[in-house]
């Protein structure tokens, strides 16, 4: 996963290879790891975000988004599903100020429609069973 924003790119560590035996038995282990890098005109700083409460489990294949409300106007990034050997249907919300997580919703079928006002409307998920 990357996300860009102003001054800032973040980085998810998704999973990692770990081989028993020399081309046999390939794992995966699926990580949770998130990384920032600051760039300014002349340097670029790497920073761990510390994150200040529980996290989401680990995945693969998710969606993020950067995002800052017209009323709120916090920093966010939106993860939405992913995989960690089955689909998940969750949605989380890391304010980036306060480095702290929340879980928004958890769809529990994949086709869910999900409106947030009667201007606009999103589709998650694109499982067909």
């Amino acid at each position: 996963m990357i996300v860009k924003i102003p001054n800032k790119i973040f980085l998810g560590k998704i999973k990692r290879h770990e081989r028993k035996k020399f081309y046999l038995n390939i794992h995966f282990r699926y990580l949770n790891d998130l990384y920032a890098l600051e760039y300014k005109t002349n340097s670029c700083t790497w920073e761990t975000p510390m994150i200040r409460s529980t996290p989401p489990p680990e995945r693969e294949s998710h969606s993020c988004v950067f995002y800052r409300g017209q009323i709120e106007n916090r920093p966010k990034l939106i993860v939405y599903g992913g995989m960690n050997g089955h689909r998940l249907g969750d949605l989380w919300s890391f304010h980036l100020g306060i480095k702290f997580i929340f879980l928004i919703f958890i769809f529990n079928n994949m086709n869910r429609f999900f409106t947030m006002d009667t201007n606009k409307s999103i589709w998650f998920g694109s499982s067909t069973t």
